[in-house]
């Protein structure tokens, strides 16, 4: 995969700030790890998203997480966000977010 541009790299920085802003600011038991990894229980391959927000309670629940740092069940994944190219970004300052899973 090829290196992503200066734009990209902004959007997804901006974006990694805000969210985790948030996070602290709900006081939600997420993290956003820097080259965690998603894959489908039904497949071998898996996929580095741009971000990645991950429940840490549901992180018990992963059997490739601690050895691998990589997810399979939905419950461990609140967001994953990929940023496109040609992307025109009007992000509101203020992101609304639904209350974590108990």
């Amino acid at each position: 995969m090829s290196q992503p541009t200066g734009e990209h790299e902004d959007i997804t920085g901006f974006l990694n700030i805000e969210i985790s802003a948030e996070i602290k600011r709900l006081k939600f038991p997420y993290s956003v790890p820097k080259t965690a990894l998603v894959q489908s229980a039904t497949s071998q391959s898996t996929y580095s998203p741009d971000i990645l927000i991950l429940n840490k309670p549901a992180l018990k629940s992963e059997e490739l997480w601690a050895k691998y740092s990589t997810v399979q069940r939905g419950a461990s994944i609140p967001l994953v966000v990929e940023v496109v190219s040609q992307c025109v970004a009007r992000v509101p300052k203020a992101l609304r977010w639904a209350a974590p899973p108990t």
